[in-house]
């Protein structure tokens, strides 16, 4: 659940002080068919103690419809003061009123209690700090692999178990991986490239959450990090991604069933970090980074049969280092 996007003035004593327009207009009593997602504030003061508490909340006059936020809900996190929009997060049950009483309470506050007592906690942390990780699900756990904690590549891996409600380490990849690229097929996780913490890598791996080891497969033709990897008609596809030196176009196709990777027709722009996902049996790329490290907002669009072209959709803004799910 991965950033990026920047003056109004907000206080956690806003009600001594000028509150935020936003705040002015009565909390709407809205019913849970009615939330598509919802939007929690904070300031540079309180981010870190939303962060850090896996806290989030809002004025008691929100909570009509906070107590009506339902488990797998979109959720974000707003900092006023540079205008960031944090996310995603996902709900993992109902708000509730005064979960901590206590929180963003402002030193010198005689109060002692909260001015944002509706109250929401998001899903538990992962066990690890690590960014630039990848991610995938197998049934009922999200996996989540590789990445750095500071300037040390990373080859462990983690899943979500919602029954114990925390994040639990299992057996890590066999390299360590910056910036790779996983996914599902078949109940199995594939994860492909990276950083190794020397040079950009081509080897391929695959896991069985039901067998507590990884195997190797054969490795890509092309050495990269920060690509991205989907499944179109049972066949894993690798798209772009940065290989040390520039952005590249490349797609590669593995068939499980040949074992081996096919070049595939590349992408009309050399990107990375890009969002991709497969959608009535086509694959869509959007947004990313290209040359000179320019964000874009295109959308590719890519057939078996019929190739990639660029079509005349464009996400909502310029965007990279993100996800996207067909929900």
């Amino acid at each position: 659940m991965g950033s990026r996007k920047h003056k109004n003035k907000f206080s956690l004593d806003w009600a001594s002080k000028e509150a935020p327009s936003n705040f002015s207009i009565p909390a709407r009593n809205l019913r849970k068919s009615d939330l598509g997602g919802v939007i929690f504030g904070c300031t540079h003061n309180t981010i870190n103690e939303c962060l850090t508490k896996h806290l989030f909340g809002l004025p008691g006059p929100h909570f009509p419809y906070i107590k009506n936020i339902s488990e797998g809900l979109v959720l974000f996190l707003f900092n006023y003061h540079d205008r960031k929009l944090y996310g995603i997060f996902e709900a993992a049950g109902p708000g509730q009123m005064n979960i901590d009483r206590y929180a963003w309470v402002p030193e010198g506050d005689n109060t002692g209690y909260t001015s944002f007592p509706a109250q929401w906690v998001p899903r538990p942390p992962l066990f690890w700090k690590n960014i630039h990780v990848a991610g995938a699900s197998v049934k009922d756990r999200l996996f989540v692999v590789g990445g750095a904690n500071g300037r040390q590549c990373s080859s462990e891996v983690e899943y979500l178990d919602l029954d114990v409600g925390k994040w639990i380490p299992t057996c890590p990849m066999l390299s360590k991986r910056l910036a790779p690229a996983m996914a599902e097929l078949n109940n199995a996780l594939y994860v492909t490239g990276g950083y190794d913490g020397a040079s950009y890598i081509s080897s391929f791996e695959r896991h069985d959450p039901r067998e507590e080891a990884w195997e190797t497969l054969p490795s890509m033709k092309t050495k990269k990090g920060c690509h991205s990897m989907v499944i179109l008609n049972e066949k894993l596809y690798t798209l772009g991604g940065f290989d040390g030196e520039k952005y590249v176009p490349t797609v590669e196709c593995f068939d499980t069933r040949m074992g081996s990777w096919v070049e595939a027709e590349p992408m009309n722009i050399s990107k990375g970090n890009f969002g991709s996902f497969v959608l009535e049996e086509k694959l869509y790329t959007i947004g990313g980074v290209k040359e000179h490290e320019e964000v874009m907002d295109i959308v590719e669009c890519y057939k078996e049969g019929s190739g990639w072209e660029i079509i005349d959709l464009k996400a909502i803004g310029k965007r990279s280092h993100f996800s996207a799910i067909v929900a």
